[in-house]
């Protein structure tokens, strides 16, 4: 995210009890780091691997950037 300068809000499961609440309702774990992502149909998808999220977001946003130069 910091490498990309995305601005994707964070929340810690583990520390507010909103962001506790909503990872198990719908990601059904607490686990650290997770990312969800929605989609344009407005599904979830919550990722919990490190290199799944980094490769997500490089994925995803790398085009976008290529875009804007």
């Amino acid at each position: 995210m910091k490498r990309q300068s995305l601005r994707i809000r964070k929340r810690d499961p583990n520390r507010r009890e909103m962001a506790k609440e909503e990872s198990l309702a719908s990601g059904g774990n607490l686990k650290v780091p997770c990312l969800k992502i929605v989609d344009e149909q407005g599904g979830q998808t919550w990722t919990y691997e490190s290199s799944d999220i980094i490769a997500y977001l490089e994925t995803r946003f790398a085009v976008e950037k290529l875009a804007a130069v």
